[in-house]
């Protein structure tokens, strides 16, 4: 970040929390960086923190358009970690000197964070919201956070621990700063994605037309929850999907294209899977991905394997897909009833 800095129309403030310093808003410019503001001892785990800073920036550096950038591990819309992996690396921003856990997405604290923060720009959403974190680009994070922000970027794929190229990202900001969030969401796609072979795939995603998907999700849902029988084609075309770093997340498109595509299909399966496809296609504003990752489309999807059964937690009342049937869907075709 210090390359580039901040300039005359864009200003770069970073929340830290240090070991033995505590909190820091610093602000960033080029060759340096500034403490403008101190936090005592902040629990990045707790959503309370995230909406204070954010309300505090949008305080401090009015202006035209917001980007709300997070760094840390992400677990995409889970708090758990998969079947076998650390226990240190589970949900969003985690905090070991705090109490908090990390700031949960199927429970609401990422949405109630978001919130605060919409709220202190006078109920409007934050112009781009980025994840540099792994595994947050999925459909259930996005319909989570589309309430509150416009654009959202992020990966399916886990994130290398060298993050975003934030030199490349604000060289382009500064050169043109009055671009939009769509424009900004697509330099930083290909920002990251020219970065290094390492860095897997990136979606620069619209979320009101991810908070519109959710009637077509619904119907897919319905759809093969109508179908048992088929339920083994279902875990075929499972298998053949686009998987990531958390084998229970593969990518939605990838998906419904090879339910569409497979042989026997139910009707009402197809229309719904073509539908769906066509909505995810449109949704994701821009996405990239290297060699390694050929069906990765910018978003995936809860969806464990049959014989595991689905995590009891993604029924919560309070996710941002509660209301489609998805988790319906995902109780009938699991053969157990919850998985890890």
């Amino acid at each position: 970040m210090m390359q580039v800095g901040s300039g005359p129309e864009v200003h770069v403030v970073v929340l830290i929390d240090t070991f033995s310093e505590g909190g820091r808003a610093l602000y960033v410019e080029e060759g340096s960086h500034s403490t403008v503001a101190t936090f005592g001892e902040p629990d990045m785990g707790d959503w309370r923190t995230l909406r204070d800073m954010g309300a505090w920036a949008v305080r401090k550096y009015p202006a035209e358009r917001y980007a709300l950038v997070l760094w840390d591990h992400g677990r995409g819309w889970s708090s758990q970690g998969a079947l076998g992996t650390p226990p240190q690396i589970k949900g969003f921003s985690e905090d070991v000197h705090g109490s908090a856990g990390s700031i949960s997405v199927a429970g609401g604290e990422l949405g109630r964070a978001l919130l605060g923060i919409s709220s202190a720009l006078g109920e409007v959403p934050i112009d781009l919201l980025g994840f540099d974190a792994c595994l947050m680009g999925m459909w259930e994070v996005a319909a989570s956070v589309a309430p509150y922000a416009d654009v959202l970027v992020a990966s399916s794929e886990n994130v290398p621990s060298s993050g975003w190229p934030y030199d490349a990202v604000l060289a382009a900001l500064e050169a043109e700063p009055e671009m939009g969030s769509e424009a900004l969401g697509a330099h930083i796609v290909e920002a990251y994605h020219g970065a290094s072979a390492a860095n897997a795939t990136l979606g620069a995603t619209d979320l009101p037309a991810v908070a519109a998907l959710g009637g077509e999700v619904n119907a897919l849902a319905n759809a093969l929850s109508a179908n048992p029988g088929w339920f083994g084609v279902v875990e075929s075309a499972r298998l053949q999907t686009q998987g990531f770093g958390d084998p229970r997340f593969k990518d939605f498109r990838d998906f419904v294209d090879h339910l569409a595509a497979s042989p026997g299909a139910p009707v009402g399966v197809v229309d719904a899977a073509v539908a769906l496809s066509q909505g995810l296609e449109a949704a994701v504003l821009h996405h990239a991905a290297q060699s390694s990752h050929p069906g990765a489309h910018g978003l995936s999807v809860y969806l464990p394997p049959r014989a595991g059964g689905m995590d009891c937690a993604y029924r919560d009342t309070a996710a941002g897909w509660s209301a489609t049937g998805w988790a319906d869907f995902l109780s009938a075709f699991g053969e157990a009833a919850c998985g890890p």
